[in-house]
């Protein structure tokens, strides 16, 4: 007679088969579920890291923004006001002895320093290299402004320097006679997390194409007049020119946290 064999045990052998599959099959989903819970971490950095970085260079834009107001308004309001004071004869030396762009610069500084309130420099403060293109006036500023997690803090220089071309320039037509200055923009501003890490830099210029003027207008006198009657500037204006955004300027240096 055939032997057979105990009822019950192929199907012991299936259901051990059945559940090393299970095992391995909720491996595999555990696996799955650790990758993705780790790509959704890497998301969630990477969309933290993104915001960041948006709001980085929307606080150093700000920062740039209010300092440039500031800059607009001491231009036109106190340093317009102080160059009425500038006399015709010191107008004419400046321009007529600024035959090169060295000299551009010195006549500059000159005006700034004598006529300010911008702050006088043969440099921009934190800048690691091109001093010497960099000579003007300059004012500054700080502040925060709300991004992830907090309160940034900015620190923003901007000012008035000499761009390389054109020079200034005397004119007398017989009726006025101006001095005309070319001016550029410079800027930079630093920006730091709510816990004080360094984040990052901008850079606001303006292109040597497009140079602002400072101009300064005198009214030639007739002959009989006296001398002194004629110093005097009978006008002044300054236009500041268009500025252009770059980021992280190899030219910078890191700023000291304010």
């Amino acid at each position: 007679m055939a032997r057979s064999w105990p009822a019950g045990r192929p199907l012991r052998r299936r259901s051990g088969q059945a559940l090393v599959a299970a095992l391995v099959a909720a491996a595999i989903l555990l696996f799955l579920a650790a990758g993705l819970t780790s790509l959704m971490v890497e998301s969630g950095d990477a969309d933290q890291s993104a915001r960041t970085q948006v709001s980085v260079l929307g606080i150093a834009a700000g920062g740039l923004n209010i300092t440039l107001r500031m800059l607009s308004d001491t231009v036109a309001n106190t340093l317009t006001e102080n160059l009425y004071q500038l006399p015709r004869a010191t107008a004419q030396g400046e321009a007529r002895g600024a035959t090169s762009f060295g000299a551009a610069q010195a006549a500059l500084t000159a005006l700034l320093t004598n006529y300010g309130p911008l702050v006088p420099s043969a440099a921009f403060p934190e800048t690691a290299t091109n001093a010497g293109t960099q000579s003007g006036g300059y004012l500054g500023g700080t502040g925060t402004l709300p991004g992830p997690g907090g309160a940034y803090t900015w620190l923003a220089y901007v000012g008035i320097v000499t761009p390389p071309a054109p020079l200034p320039a005397w004119r007398d037509d017989g009726t006025n006679a101006t001095v005309t200055v070319p001016i550029a923009l410079l800027g930079y501003a630093w920006v730091w997390s709510p816990a004080g890490a360094y984040l990052g830099e901008m850079t606001l210029y303006s292109a040597p194409t497009t140079p602002g003027t400072l101009v300064v207008t005198y009214t030639d006198c007739p002959a009989y007049f006296t001398v002194n009657a004629c110093t005097n500037p009978t006008a002044v204006s300054i236009s500041l020119p268009p500025g252009e955004i770059a980021l992280n300027d190899v030219n910078v240096a890191i700023a000291v946290h304010p």
